[in-house]
């Protein structure tokens, strides 16, 4: 599938619900249709390097989640993490606006109710496309 069949595809998804949110392991994957793993779920995960603005102020990217490491126990990474992930529950709910998918570098912007917006980017010049759109 070519960047043009994709950003259309993508088009299709303008005035549609997300229904479920995930974050692991610094992606961000938004679902439509449906819930993680129904046969009627259509996502698109989005690797690394990405922020999520509301009412154009950057609430958190994917580079602000810890690291394993950085902490004494478990339950420390687990609140922290878990507090981070809160910042973005209101995209669940919100519906798709708009989506634009840069032809030349790939990266992606998606527009949705109450002034959300995440935004992909590359984070190396000869990078591929840091997201994955499944249908």
């Amino acid at each position: 599938m070519t960047l043009e069949e994709l950003s259309f595809e993508l088009k299709r998804l303008v005035g549609e619900t997300v229904s479920s949110k995930l974050i692991a392991c610094g992606n961000i994957i938004l679902y439509f249709f449906g819930e993680p793993r129904a046969d009627s779920a259509v996502s698109v995960s989005i690797v690394s390097s990405w922020r999520y603005q509301q009412h154009g102020e950057i609430v958190v990217g994917s580079d602000d989640f810890p690291a394993g490491s950085d902490f004494t126990s478990k339950e420390e990474y687990r609140k922290t993490f878990d507090r981070m992930c809160a910042l973005t529950d209101v995209l669940e709910g919100a519906i798709l606006m708009d989506c634009e998918v840069d032809l030349v570098t790939s990266d992606i912007r998606m527009e949705f109710s109450e002034g959300q917006v995440i935004r992909n980017f590359a984070n190396k010049a000869f990078a591929d496309a840091a997201w994955t759109y499944r249908n």
